[in-house]
């Protein structure tokens, strides 16, 4: 009766625990997805900090998804904390704000990752982004082995850089101690100064600052309100963030198949199959459908080729070629005609990707057509090779859904995607990096002592109308300094929510005092500014120099703005604000100014396009200092990727912009410091004629005051130029306009 008594007293003890386990994982349940959904979609939030006091469930003591804290005094009961599992990494803090962090994770059984990490160009091209930004990296890999081989190759390489870059690294480059992935849990994960070694690596304190993940030992999938997942923590937010482990499928007349994985050739020299914006399907579908037949190349260096018309080429292992892998493809594809190439290494041969070098679609491969100019390598396989010689073989692109290889923590301690990963190049990463900087740079400014008045306030669509009544004019006198703040976004919670093509917005103003001497026909409102969306990027945010409008502000008694967005299947969310400050270094303010030339209007950039008579414009008044002209220029259709030259000549005197970047592989990508949104679900990084996707269109500002004098009229004439062959030419690009 004394051992019954027991056991019911045991299973009422087990019974209480089990509630209390339930009751615990219940509220841990609401307060972890209330975290994690403020880490995930800000936008929603009640609040955009996470930096919040820990949580108390049932005898657990939690902190928030990322919490920054100074020190764990303010917990109760240390023994419970240290009952979490935590991922703990430490935050030097500067002026209120935490070092912003990207996380990056290796998984080197996928050949795009491979060949990443173990490509030199790749390494050096993170190593010797210029400039290197105030941001920490931790690498991680799903391997031991990966990190220290991974650690061993930035090493080498770094040995090429300069010391100061080398102290840059071994001040901002960690290594997670211990691999991540879903048979990994993140306990006791450490991370390494550069030169540590990993075996002996301890947490290092800065200013007692650290950056903490903490959650119970079990009910791991609640944290993930997306996607369930028992995986380590880390892991699981890659998860949410994927990436395609990209393969190729073998299937043979009579149904069996082989997969293997895949490297893709780089995109623009060829076409691939994944998220970019010319990807014939997204990478979940198979492509093609049903196959494409399989034609063996045995001899692709050869001078002529047999007649491939829409067949997939397989080159063969070539132990000795006589030309290169490049060399291989534009034979196979552009003289004998397949639609895709597939190359296969040598025995014990590494992958390479095709083309890694390309710019543009110069010397490719790839027409433009979304549907042919594929490349890629696989490695070697004799079953393959003994399937492909006695069967007729279809092939297949295939992709796998696996976790994502990065994800960014801002100095606000808030989560967000690094972008796409089209191209094996770690220079993603040095992207995202200055990205975060340029984010960190972007908020301190903001935080500056400014008179802000909203415009448009989350305008979802192609066109929007405000009109604002401006503060008094002795306030707005007080300003002498204006900018256009603006603030880009897309409906949904993800990068893929939003239009993969990049388009324009403009905003045109007028107000009831506009002195409108703009003397061209058909002229429109006045366009004080101009953006181009990301490639599927949902990010965005830029203060526009806007300062020649504060005379139109002066004693208006309202303005009235419209917004207008080209054609888009996936809506852009806006806001507009007006930024007024007072820059004590800057002696005027402007007084007066007068509209020119009429930007709004799209004008094809042919032979008539300077077809156009030189305007006169009032003279200055005896109080005026300087005299400045500014314009918003910027080439698109066939003018993207050319170079043009802009000329005002002013009573004679010439003022001329040269926007060159189009001759740049990364002109774009080297404006991501200044705000370019990085990584985008295409080539954002190729420069372009004025613009960038995902920026601002940088106004064009001359000091003119040399060619004016007091009391004269001025007279303004403009002409424009395209680069042709290494020279300056008349317009003559019928496809291309500008605007």
């Amino acid at each position: 009766m004394a051992t019954e008594t027991a056991d019911v007293q045991q299973q009422q003890q087990q019974q209480q625990q089990q509630q209390q386990q339930q009751a615990t994982a219940d509220c841990a349940r609401m307060r972890v997805h209330d975290a994690m959904r403020q880490a995930l979609f800000p936008r929603h939030a009640e609040t955009d900090r996470l930096g919040r006091e820990p949580l108390c469930c049932g005898g657990w003591k939690y902190s928030n998804f990322f919490t920054i804290t100074s020190n764990y005094n303010h917990l109760k009961d240390k023994t419970q904390y240290k009952r979490c599992q935590t991922f703990a990494y430490d935050l030097r803090r500067e002026n209120g704000n935490s070092t912003p962090i990207i996380v990056s994770i290796f998984d080197t059984n996928d050949p795009f990752i491979e060949y990443m990490t173990r490509d030199k160009q790749s390494i050096d091209s993170l190593l010797g982004i210029d400039p290197h930004p105030d941001v920490d990296f931790l690498i991680g890999a799903t391997s031991r082995s990966e990190i220290l081989r991974i650690q061993t190759r930035f090493r080498r390489r770094l040995n090429h850089f300069p010391e100061p870059v080398q102290q840059y690294w071994k001040k901002h480059l960690v290594y997670l101690k211990s691999p991540i992935d879903s048979k990994h849990s993140a306990t006791n994960l450490h991370t390494s100064k550069f030169y540590n070694r990993v075996s002996s690596a301890k947490n290092v304190k800065l200013n007692d600052r650290r950056l903490s993940l903490c959650f119970p030992a079990s009910n791991l999938d609640l944290f993930f309100p997306i996607q369930a997942s028992s995986a380590a923590p880390v892991q699981a937010i890659l998860q949410q963030w994927s990436h395609f482990l990209r393969k190729l499928t073998f299937m043979s007349e009579d149904g069996s198949t082989i997969t293997v994985p895949r490297l893709d050739g780089h995109f623009q020299f060829c076409n691939v199959v994944a998220w970019t914006n010319h990807s014939p399907v997204p990478p979940t579908m198979r492509y093609p459908q049903f196959g494409a037949f399989a034609r063996v190349v045995t001899n692709p260096c050869a001078s002529e080729m047999p007649d491939l018309n829409g067949v997939w080429a397989f080159v063969t292992p070539q132990l000795n070629p006589t030309c290169s892998f490049e060399d291989m493809a534009r034979n196979v594809v552009n003289f004998g005609n397949a639609t895709a190439v597939i190359i296969m290494a040598a025995p014990n041969e590494p992958l390479i990707q095709i083309g890694q070098n390309a710019f543009e679609q110069q010397n490719g491969i790839w027409n433009g057509d979304d549907h042919q100019g594929f490349c890629s390598m696989i490695t070697y396989n004799s079953s393959i090779l003994s399937r492909l010689s006695s069967h007729n073989v279809n092939l297949t692109f295939e992709s796998i859904q696996t976790p994502g290889v990065s994800f960014l923590i801002n100095g606000d301690g808030k989560l967000s995607e690094a972008g796409a990963f089209i191209n094996p190049s770690l220079n993603i990463i040095g992207y995202a990096a200055q990205g975060l900087a340029y984010t960190r740079s972007f908020n301190e400014k903001t935080r500056r002592s400014s008179l802000v008045t909203p415009v448009f306030e989350a305008v979802v669509g192609q066109r929007g109308k405000a009109t604002i009544y401006p503060p008094a004019s002795t306030l707005l006198k007080e300003f002498n300094v204006l900018h256009l703040d603006v603030e880009l976004s897309c409906q949904g919670n993800f990068d893929l929510d939003c239009d993969k093509w990049d388009h324009i917005l403009t905003v045109e103003m007028t107000c009831t005092s506009s002195d409108n001497h703009l003397q061209e026909v058909n002229a429109s409102p006045y366009e004080i500014g101009r953006w181009i969306t990301p490639y599927r990027r949902r990010g965005g945010r830029w203060l526009t120099p806007a300062t020649h409008i504060l005379p139109f502000l002066d004693n208006a008694s309202y303005c009235n703005f419209s917004l207008a967005g080209t054609d888009n299947g996936s809506p852009w969310v806006f806001w507009l604000r007006l930024r007024l400050s007072t820059n004590n270094t800057i002696p005027t303010r402007p007084h007066r100014t007068v509209n020119l030339f009429n930007t709004t209007v799209i004008s094809t950039f042919d032979k008539t396009y300077n077809d156009r008579p030189a305007l006169n414009c009032p003279p200055p008044t005896t109080s005026t200092v300087t005299v400045t002209l500014q314009a918003i220029i910027s080439g698109h259709g066939s003018m993207e990727f050319i170079p043009s030259q802009h000329t005002f000549t002013v009573n004679g005197y010439e003022y001329n912009v040269s926007f060159i970047e189009p001759l740049d592989k990364d002109g774009c990508g080297n404006k991501v410091i200044e705000g370019v949104e990085p990584n985008g679900y295409g080539s954002f990084e190729y420069g372009r004629d004025g613009w960038c996707n995902g920026w601002h269109v940088p106004p064009v500002e001359f000091d003119v005051t040399r060619s004016v004098q007091k009391g004269q009229e001025i007279s303004v004439q403009y002409h424009a130029m395209q680069y042709n062959a290494g020279h300056w030419t008349q317009p003559h690009s019928s496809s291309g306009y500008m605007r």
